[in-house]
């Protein structure tokens, strides 16, 4: 008794550190998140009381776009990079990492955390120095006198943070662990969290872990060898090259990819310009970046998603599509398919999106006797409008980099967005007529029976969503809200909705974890956006990309035949690179490329954004597939049946032809995507 007592009282050291953990966390939640949540939730009302008094009144609030874009947005986006890194949220990828012999993983995990600590320490110093001066300058935001200098030292403030976390980061060992994403707050998880390997679909030979780890070896060697490249003498297209294979590299060694984007762009900046040019860049990038009108309306969109996510309002869109379709062939899984283009126009995240189809959709199939690839495969593609349909945040990331108008970019993805959910449904239905086997007996004894009184009834149970689509996409077409309004306005109903349908459910504790999921997420984002900016910085003063461009057009190739191209390029990119990666790379290398073939900037972010959302289905990074096999281990819904990785893989594949004919509609078609941005300017 008394050694129990005096355990007790003497916690192991295991548990005192768990415990100064949790008094950190605590602390944190106090310091930072509490205060940054109830700023978005500020900037969601204060924009939208904006749009409402001038569309009613004729008298808008003063200066509402100076303090959206200088206060309130810098505070969510720079709070968003810390709290993302002590979420585990900012997005990697672990290729090569993952290969590495075990011996070798701690070293360079230690040494990923110490770059990332650098250069945070870098955009701390020099950050903080641009600070100083605009206190002196007295900076105020534009043309108004609305006083934005003292907002700036928040940036050193939290890069400053932000190098501690990492450099705590590197005393951690590295683990790839299966991250349930029921329990996420942000649509966006890091590849890492989900990079498990499927033993039962990848046997464990002795030459094929070895051939791994010595091609995870060469690259980390090659890596070094890129960087020691960039400082020959050497010209600037072959120092761009070195810059772009050495930022891969880093990119699948688990540096966060906006670092991984921004480090070459430092070194190449370094040795191409001067360090004047390298100052330049850490002391405003980061600020330049984010303080940014059009890109504020990111937060209001993610915000919008995860506030409808925990509201429920995923079930009752399932329901209401399995009412209405599910007298067609296959009509569970056509339903599924209808449902993902609903959860696409309120969520604008395909993994969200996924993890509420597969939760609900794959049961209720293979529960009815679905060939379990179908049930997967309908699944998968369900999440395809996901970043199509407004809200889309790839949409407006890929506004920012391209500089297109947001809203009108928006609106391009609206045809294109249900065009892919009825391609894939026509699809299905094929499938289901020549192989109806396949739906089993297509009845689900304990769903509620189909009746006209239930499908209005269902109707009436996801009233939100249709109400929301015309407030986001009725305002931007109409000419009543801009894009960033139109956000805000839907980010308010989702919030009022989400109190209403919570209520006596703990409805405030599900509005503060949406809002720290969207400040995370936010944060994720932006630190990618910088990223992208400092690259196309270094591909400016290259030649890279107009070396490209002289190829292209050196080959002859049309429009036409240059986006040939580029499908397989991106179908071959999106094997190993992540959506976000995927655009952040190829956009500034082709954007003089599309310039020249007269390629409209509008319809090719509709294509990119496209593309990216085929890679997170594609081995062996794509995050859709993680999402779905980890969630297809649950007993409640794989029903019994044993589902691997590789039956996720091949449910996918399934749908690849689907996929590609779209893409050749789109090529072939363009004015499907254009037509409506035209209108909407007219």
């Amino acid at each position: 008794m008394t050694e129990k007592v005096a355990q007790l009282d003497h916690p192991t050291e295991a548990e005192a550190a768990a415990g100064r953990r949790r008094l950190s966390a605590n602390l944190y939640d106090r310091l930072i998140e509490v205060p940054v949540s109830l700023i978005l939730i500020a900037m969601v009302l204060h924009v939208s009381a904006n749009a409402l008094l001038r569309a009613l009144a004729g008298h808008p609030l003063d200066n509402t776009l100076e303090y959206t874009q200088f206060w309130y947005l810098p505070a969510i986006v720079f709070a968003g990079f810390l709290t993302a890194a002590r979420r585990g949220e900012h997005i990697r990828a672990s290729l090569i990492f993952d290969n590495l012999p075990s011996r070798l993983q701690r070293p360079v995990w230690a040494l990923v955390s110490v770059v990332s600590a650098t250069l945070s320490g870098g955009f701390a110093y020099y950050s903080l120095l641009e600070a100083l001066d605009n206190r002196e300058k007295g900076l105020t935001g534009g043309v108004s006198t609305v006083v934005i200098w003292p907002v700036t030292f928040i940036v050193p403030l939290m890069f400053a943070l932000l190098a501690l976390q990492f450099l705590a980061d590197a005393l951690r060992a590295p683990r790839a662990e299966m991250v349930e994403i029921g329990e996420q707050d942000t649509d966006l998880v890091s590849v890492d969290s989900l990079s498990v390997h499927d033993e039962a679909s990848t046997p464990a030979r002795r030459w094929r872990t070895t051939a791994r780890e010595s091609v995870a070896v060469t690259s980390v060697v090659l890596a070094i060898a890129c960087t020691v490249a960039i400082f020959l003498p050497l010209i600037p297209e072959a120092i761009g090259t070195a810059a772009v294979v050495l930022m891969l590299l880093l990119i699948f060694l688990r540096l966060p990819v906006g670092y991984a984007l921004v480090l070459p762009a430092v070194l190449g900046l370094r040795v191409l310009a001067s360090p004047l040019a390298v100052e330049n860049l850490l002391g405003k990038l980061a600020w330049d970046s984010s303080a940014s009108w059009s890109l504020s309306v990111i937060p209001m969109f993610v915000f919008m998603g995860l506030l409808l996510w925990r509201s429920g309002l995923t079930t009752e869109l399932f329901g209401a599509a399995r009412q209405w379709l599910s007298w067609l062939p296959g009509g569970l899984a056509i339903g599924t398919n209808a449902a993902g283009v609903g959860l696409a126009s309120i969520s604008g995240s395909t993994a969200a999106s996924t993890y509420a189809l597969s939760r609900i959709g794959i049961s209720e199939m293979l529960k009815a006797g679905y060939d379990k690839r179908v049930a997967i495969g309908s699944v998968v593609v369900a999440g395809l409008p996901g970043q199509l349909i407004p809200p889309s945040v790839m949409l407006v990331i890929y506004a920012g980099i391209a500089e297109v108008p947001v809203g009108e970019q928006l609106m391009a993805g609206v045809v294109p967005g249900i065009l892919i959910a009825v391609v894939c449904g026509l699809m299905l239905m094929g499938l289901f007529v020549t192989r109806p086997s396949f739906a089993g007996t297509g009845e689900v004894s304990d769903a509620e029976p189909i009746s006209w009184s239930g499908r209005f009834r269902s109707l009436g149970r996801a009233w939100p969503v249709p109400a929301l689509i015309l407030i986001v996409l009725g305002g931007m077409f109409g000419g009543i809200f801009t894009s960033t309004e139109a956000g805000a306005a839907g980010a308010l109903g989702a919030l009022l909705v989400t109190l209403w349908l919570r209520r006596g459910d703990r409805p405030l504790s599900a509005v503060a974890q949406a809002a720290v999921g969207t400040v995370s997420a936010t944060g994720a984002i932006f630190l990618l956006l910088l990223g992208a900016e400092a690259l196309t910085r270094l591909m400016s003063i290259t030649g890279l990309a107009q070396l490209f461009t002289n190829w292209v057009l050196d080959l002859g190739l049309g429009r036409i035949g240059f986006l040939l191209l580029m499908l397989v390029v991106y179908l071959i990119l999106g094997t190993f690179l992540e959506p976000l990666a995927l655009l952040l790379l190829t956009v500034p290398i082709l954007m003089p490329t599309l310039q020249a073939l007269d390629i409209s900037l509008l319809w090719f972010g509709v294509f990119t954004v496209f593309m990216g959302e085929l890679a997170v289905v594609s081995p062996p990074v794509g995050i859709v597939a993680f999402i779905i096999h980890g969630l297809v281990q649950d007993p409640e819904v794989n029903r019994g049946q044993q589902i691997t990785l590789g039956d996720v893989y091949w449910a996918s594949a399934w749908f690849l032809p689907a996929c590609v004919l779209y893409c050749f509609i789109l090529i072939f078609v363009p004015d499907l995507v254009t037509f409506l941005p035209e209108l909407m300017g007219k």
